[in-house]
């Protein structure tokens, strides 16, 4: 594949597509983040509503179990802390885990019984 071809046919599509699934340990990702228009057009963006979490193509075995160990060390962690301390210190959070569309819906119908719940006690749904 030549990618001179693609862009003088003007197949911008597949180009990014194919840009889309680079690593994000590439030199493409790191000039494009280091590049000031970019940065000024990320900080001028809105924070998203939600909490970030890794995309499922980014986690692998690897990640998975750095993920476990580093939620033990942070248990272990608080467990020592509390022992000097004398009180309950609660572990750190921690970094999040990709969330799949299944994992969404389930809050979803988890946030929709509990208001059911909600009005079945005569509390309004706004409450929660």
């Amino acid at each position: 594949m030549d990618m001179a071809e693609w862009v003088a046919a003007g197949r911008w599509r597949p180009l990014l597509e194919l840009i889309d699934q680079l690593p994000l340990a590439s030199r493409y990702y790191e000039a494009f983040h280091e590049d000031p228009e970019v940065a000024e057009q990320i900080a001028r963006e809105p924070l998203p509503e939600r909490a970030w979490s890794p995309s499922l193509k980014d986690w692998d075995l690897q990640a998975q179990l750095l993920h476990d160990l580093t939620g033990m060390v942070r248990v272990l962690v608080s467990a020592v802390q509390t022992q000097s301390a004398g009180k309950v210190i609660r572990p750190a959070k921690g970094f999040p885990a990709p969330v799949t569309a299944a994992e969404k819906f389930r809050g979803r119908l988890e946030e929709e019984h509990a208001r059911g719940l909600v009005q079945g006690f005569g509390f309004d749904p706004g409450d929660l």
